[in-house]
């Protein structure tokens, strides 16, 4: 008998939503990386279970080796899709090389550095707007007015669509990722019949105005081009590239991963920083470890938590024979903590070596996420560039839905505005801002709930049934679900 068959999956159970809801159970994957590296998890009918892969290594093994563990074969999520499904609903998640690659080379320039870098000035007035109109206000919501706001406006930016549109794109996505919500959709997933939108993303009826909205748009490009995705992707298509659902869905992949991680990566960022005052103050002491600490936060956010390959052969890992057709699910979430990979990977280190070897934006190989800024990363701050804010941590029973900040009214270079650096390592605020937030330290002792919620997204209609697990940001109500890995 393997190790693997030794452990007892009936106490760990990664794909019930409310495993997640009070808090990451890293204990399960502390055991599973020990003693259990690669073993078969069962899931309820009509899934068939998958390998559940959990050590830093492995992953980077499964997710280089795509001719073996494609992403095409079978999709990235749980939910096991039928023939029809998989061909209407596939973006460039669902492709192996060398369609991949010619996915990617359609938007591959305009998010590269250099791409990124020709918004520059626009992205630092709009977060100067954003900030300057938070702090004007004696308390404000940090996920809802800061988090949320600019990654949105960003991409709004990169569209060329109007800033105005903002609001209704966050609401579609919202719609759309948040499908078990009630606060968010009337076609909650798990309470109505939604076999009707059974090949639309999410099966969310919000994505056919999403997608109505992309083709009025891509006419504008067509009566008049833009240097802009849109135009891209509209070229594509005129050219053969792109059919009308590769353009819906390469469309709705950047509307929704070009949003949602990041609004809860800064989220996270933002409060492990509060949770961790003496890393705060060093940052505030030494700008310069900006790139390295936007290193650390993305290792400890995770805001993806796994994805899904399927065997397109027989193969052998760690001593367990996967045959050809076998799920095999990588879990993020244990890989960034992995011992093996990090020293003391509990810890929240701003001055961690090694940090950028995460693989919150995957590990490389085909799949390495389009958005990873990763050239911009490797770029220190700018001399001058602001200190992160001072923080004061809050007392509070519950969830932390919300990082509710407090503006103190005190003099920093005679302004109450909030300071960007003038090059790189730009700060969410400027000194004289206090923090008040609620939240855990990352690695909850067992059985103790952890204010951050982190949960599955369960898609049920009565036959199907798939869980795609997520880290939502401190506002996250619940489970949502979203990919990542490009």
């Amino acid at each position: 008998m393997s190790v693997a068959t030794q452990i007892d999956l009936t106490r760990m159970n990664l794909v019930d939503p409310d495993s997640y809801v009070e808090r990451i159970p890293f204990e399960w994957f502390d055991e599973l990386r020990r003693d259990a590296p690669v073993i078969w998890h069962p899931e309820p009918e009509p899934n068939q279970g998958f390998w559940a892969v959990t050590r830093y290594d492995d992953l980077v093994a499964v997710h280089m080796d795509w001719q073996t563990y494609s992403s095409e074969k079978g999709a990235v999520a749980l939910e096991e899709l039928d023939e029809e499904q998989l061909g209407i609903r596939k973006s460039m998640l669902e492709t192996d090389p060398p369609r991949h690659r010619e996915l990617r080379n359609i938007c591959n320039k305009r998010f590269s550095a250099r791409g990124v870098g020709a918004y520059e000035d626009f992205i630092r007035d709009v977060a100067r707007q954003v900030l300057d109109r938070a702090l004007e206000q004696e308390e404000f919501d940090f996920v809802l007015q800061i988090a949320k706001e600019l990654p949105i406006r960003f991409l709004c930016a990169i569209f060329t669509v109007p800033q105005e549109d903002a609001p209704m794109l966050i609401r579609w996505g919202d719609a759309m990722i948040g499908n078990q919500d009630p606060e968010f959709t009337s076609a909650v997933v798990d309470k109505v019949d939604t076999e009707e939108f059974r090949n639309l993303p999410f099966r969310s009826p919000i994505a056919l105005e999403m997608f109505e909205y992309a083709h009025r748009q891509r006419d504008l490009r067509l009566e008049e081009p833009q240097d802009d995705v849109i135009t891209a992707l509209t070229v594509a298509q005129r050219e053969g590239t792109l059919t009308e659902h590769d353009y819906d869905n390469y469309f709705g992949l950047l509307m929704i991963a070009g949003n949602e991680t990041t609004r809860h990566t800064i989220s996270h960022g933002m409060q492990a920083l509060i949770e961790h005052p003496d890393q705060m103050q060093m940052l505030r002491d030494d700008p310069s470890l900006t790139t390295n600490a936007v290193d650390e936060i993305l290792r400890w956010a995770t805001p993806v938590m796994h994805f899904r390959r399927t065997a397109s052969r027989d193969t052998e890992l760690r001593g367990q024979t996967i045959r050809e057709g076998d799920k095999v699910v990588t879990w993020y979430i244990s890989a960034n903590r992995d011992e093996a990979a990090f020293e003391d990977p509990y810890r929240f280190d701003i001055q961690r070596k090694g940090a950028g070897e995460h693989v919150t934006f995957g590990p490389g190989g085909p799949h390495f996420c389009l958005g990873a800024p990763r050239e911009a990363r490797d770029k220190g701050p700018a001399p001058g560039a602001a200190p992160p804010p001072e923080v004061d941590r809050a007392d509070g029973a519950g969830g932390a839905h919300a990082l509710e900040l407090r503006e103190r009214h005190q003099a920093h270079a005679g302004s109450r505005r909030a300071h960007l650096g003038d090059e790189r390592g730009t700060q969410l605020l400027g000194r004289g801002t206090r923090v008040d937030a609620r939240g855990d330290a990352g690695r909850p002792p067992s059985g103790v709930p952890s204010p951050r919620v982190r949960s599955t997204c369960a898609h049920r209609d009565g036959r199907r049934r798939s869980e795609h697990i997520h880290r939502r940001g401190p506002r996250g109500r619940r489970p949502r679900r979203i990919g990542r890995d490009g």
